[in-house]
């Protein structure tokens, strides 16, 4: 079963991933950009649904969700070896807009939790991540371009995010109550710009064999018969260190940005000052993920050491955020959270190319990292709510997330001090090995006239 190739008369081939690339940019705008601005509906459901407050009821539907998102990876990855990209796709496409369209019809805010939190997070699962294989089978870890081909997908969602507040907002200001109208206009628009992109979610019909993915090469190897060829110690233990720190920073991020506004209310600030800090956040975050994608090739091999310094740069900032009070500061702290949110995850995926020797191994590493930064989020959040409930206080929380990142900091700059050293080792063993070539071939030319003067005296 599957799709069948794009049409030489609606692309040229040669130019056919980054086709892919683009149209993956693009859905993601409406689906990654309503993943992450959940927030916009929060207060009108607040106001409908609510006698009492329960914003953190609210806050845990929209990390769920997320969360959902990122733990489905691990299935897309296991059908992938079995249904073309473009069904799982298109699927994912059908579920995104009918999420959308089933909430927008509530009576009752628990259908939320099947609605948007299952259908959604499965849906928009299915549309994010699906699309990762077929990119990378056009721009291999030896291609030029893989980060910032690999990277570049994940601009969409900052992007759409920014669009989506002030497009939300505009929508209320013209017909006030209406956030049933804006679900199942997203809906629409999900369903429309999927289907069109859909028609690019095709295979690759050619493939050289210098540019075949390093799983094409293992599924050749006639002696390669398991998955997991190259999981040494080494790569087990790197991978632990890996996806221990996504966990840390998926359990810490997502805190101070969930609360953040309940925390402007608690010390008195203007929650219109606070919701300008959350729209610089947001473009912060566009802005930083579209830099890290052009300049990731550029950084290449130190790809870990950008996470140490932005967990690093990050903990600080949560940690000194509870002594301030000038709307300036909190600004400038925003658009610093925005800029390590947009980075980190911008670089997710080209990573694991550090990590993995093959393309299966690099599949499932990755399907782990999604599945831990999934598991942080919906333990990070409510976790936080849990112990400002206990203490009436979000220094402790900011704290707490402070730490965290510095424990992910210290767990990358282990890891990238590791991964180092075996990319020198292996320079090493290659320099070795260049070096060694011409003393062959001189020991060849030197053995060629002695045979000679043997052959003439047998003669």
């Amino acid at each position: 079963m599957g799709c069948p190739p794009s049409s030489d008369f609606l692309l040229p081939s040669r130019y056919h991933g980054v086709f892919v690339v683009i149209v993956t940019v693009i859905v993601y705008i409406p689906v990654g950009g309503q993943l992450q601005s959940f927030g916009v509906f929060v207060e009108k459901l607040n106001e409908d649904f609510c006698p009492y407050d329960c914003l953190q009821l609210l806050s845990w539907i929209g990390a769920l969700s997320f969360g959902i998102n990122r733990l489905f990876c691990w299935l897309i990855v296991s059908l992938q070896k079995r249904l073309p990209t473009c069904l799982l796709f298109f699927v994912g496409v059908i579920l995104s807009s009918a999420a959308m369209t089933l909430s927008s019809f509530i009576t009752d805010l628990s259908w939320l939790f099947l609605t948007y939190c299952v259908v959604f997070g499965v849906g928009s699962s299915l549309v994010m991540n699906s699309p990762y294989a077929l990119i990378e089978s056009y721009f291999p870890s030896s291609h030029k371009y893989h980060i910032l081909a690999t990277s570049l997908m994940n601009v969409g969602s900052p992007v759409g995010s920014m669009l989506m507040n002030p497009l939300s907002a505009h929508l209320d200001l013209v017909a006030p109550n209406t956030w049933r109208d804006t679900m199942r206009i997203y809906g629409g628009i999900m369903l429309v710009v999927g289907l069109l992109c859909n028609i690019i979610m095709r295979k690759r019909t050619e493939m050289p064999e210098d540019e075949r993915t390093p799983q094409q090469y293992e599924d050749l190897d006639g002696n390669s018969g398991h998955h997991y060829v190259g999981c040494t110690a080494r790569l087990i233990t790197d991978t632990c260190l890996w996806t221990t720190g996504i966990f840390l920073l998926s359990f810490a991020i997502y805190v101070p940005k969930v609360h953040f506004m309940q925390y402007m209310e608690s010390i008195k600030m203007d929650l219109g000052v606070a919701a300008m800090c959350m729209s610089y956040e947001g473009m912060a975050e566009a802005i930083l993920s579209f830099a890290t994608a052009f300049s990731g090739d550029f950084v290449g091999r130190y790809l870990l050491f950008v996470y140490v310094l932005s967990c690093s740069v990050i903990a600080v900032c949560v940690g000194l955020l509870t002594l301030v009070r000038n709307d300036a500061l909190i600004a400038v702290y925003c658009a610093i959270h925005g800029a390590t949110d947009g980075i980190t995850m911008t670089l997710l995926f080209s990573a694991t190319s550090l990590l993995a020797p093959s393309g299966t191994v690099k599949n499932y590493i990755w399907a782990a990292t999604f599945f831990v930064n999934g598991l942080g989020q919906i333990l990070g959040i409510p976790l936080a709510g849990y112990i400002f409930d206990r203490t009436k206080s979000y220094n402790v929380v900011f704290y707490m997330a402070a730490g965290v990142f510095s424990a992910a900091a210290l767990t990358f700059l282990v890891l990238g001090l590791r991964v180092r050293r075996h990319q020198i080792e292996h320079l090493a063993s290659q320099a070795q090995e260049l070096d060694m070539a011409p003393m062959d071939k001189t020991n060849e030319s030197v053995d060629e006239p002695d045979n000679k003067e043997e052959e003439k005296t047998e003669h």
